[in-house]
């Protein structure tokens, strides 16, 4: 450059090459960190997807607790792990800030209102045999 009379380059500052190749080196990371983020996400989701799965699946509780009109000792004990286990996953899931939150809970409140109405006709069956001569 010197031998065409033209004063070298020199770049500005930030503008170096070692400070391009350091702000790439940064991008590719925080791009790696973005990646690993996203992914942990979709794991995340994709638990909360199966979580909500046996809750979302045409009310197989409902039906469950509605056919069952004179229950028994141990179909209350079964009936009521069943409902723990609803009503457990319906708090993760809104805790997690599930996307169909609403609906799910929507279905806990019905499987809820149902094991109330299951545990009246097994209360009313007791009173009943109670009071037979």
């Amino acid at each position: 450059m010197r031998a065409n009379n033209q004063k070298p380059y020199l770049p500005k500052e930030g503008k170096l090459i070692s400070d391009i190749n350091k702000a790439w080196d940064r991008l590719e990371k925080a791009e790696h960190e973005r990646e690993l983020a996203l992914r942990e996400e979709l794991i995340r989701q994709e638990k909360l997807e199966q979580a909500s799965c046996p809750i979302r699946q045409k009310g197989w509780h409902e039906r469950n607790l509605a056919e069952n009109t004179r229950p028994s000792r141990p179909d209350i004990n079964a009936y009521e792990e069943r409902v723990q286990a609803v009503v457990s996953v319906c708090f993760e899931l809104e805790q997690e800030k599930y996307h169909d939150v609403e609906r799910i809970t929507a279905r806990k409140d019905n499987v809820i209102r149902l094991w109330n109405y299951l545990l009246e006709l097994l209360r009313a069956r007791r009173n009943e045999t109670r009071n037979v001569p």
